[in-house]
């Protein structure tokens, strides 16, 4: 039987064909996997290994998720305009970018995963280059506008496939009673929250930065 491997990493197509890449290659079985860093590594693409193929295959997934949210003061500033000094809100969004890797972390660890893997190339390089560009920065742009996910994917992204709000959809209910069952810690996960009331009940983001110095 093969075994099982998974690459995760921030690994933009266009990208990969043309720049230096770094991913990593996780999987359970050492001698496999080090065969696999053999065939892929190349002077361009650039190659670690994991056995935590748990954490990997979980940030490959929640990154896009929490995208949505970081995406979103893109869209508050299009609402609010400038501020007198033109203050945008980076602020707010890295808030929110280091909140999603707090959240996810305590959901790799609760699936069986490894919270380390959140901090390197699977987790925070991912999550960081989704944010800067794609549909699910785009779709979190329209929320900070404060359009009800529905509306949003409606009129603006009715033939795209956003994969965190797809993700949402998917495992909102059952996140939802992980947390509601204490299997999640449902009050350190304000962000999840408010991901999935936004996508699963077509309510307003809620980006409020008391909900997470509260956690």
């Amino acid at each position: 039987m093969l075994p099982v491997m998974a690459v995760g990493g921030p690994c933009i197509a266009g990208e990969a064909a043309q720049r230096d890449t770094s991913v990593i290659v996780a999987g359970h079985d050492p001698i496999q996997l080090a065969a696999a860093l053999r065939i892929l590594r190349a002077p361009f693409y650039h190659v670690r290994s994991s056995s935590d193929l748990a954490g990997v295959e979980i940030c490959a997934a929640f990154k896009n998720f929490y995208t949505l949210a970081v995406g979103a003061p893109m869209g508050l500033l299009e609402r609010a305009n400038k501020a007198p000094n033109d203050a945008l809100m980076h602020n707010l969004a890295s808030s929110l970018f280091s909140q999603s890797l707090a959240e996810m972390a305590i959901l790799v660890e609760a699936m069986g995963g490894r919270t380390e893997t959140v901090w390197g190339l699977a987790g925070s390089g991912d999550l960081y280059v989704t944010c800067q560009a794609g549909r699910n920065g785009r779709m979190g742009r329209w929320l900070g506008r404060g359009l009800p996910y529905s509306v949003a994917k409606r009129e603006h992204m009715s033939s795209d496939t956003v994969e965190g709000a797809q993700l949402a959809l998917d495992l909102g209910q059952a996140l939802e009673k992980m947390m509601a069952q204490d299997v999640l810690p449902g009050h350190r996960l304000p962000l999840t929250t408010a991901i999935i009331d936004a996508i699963c009940h077509d309510v307003r983001l809620d980006l409020s930065f008391d909900r997470y110095h509260r956690c």
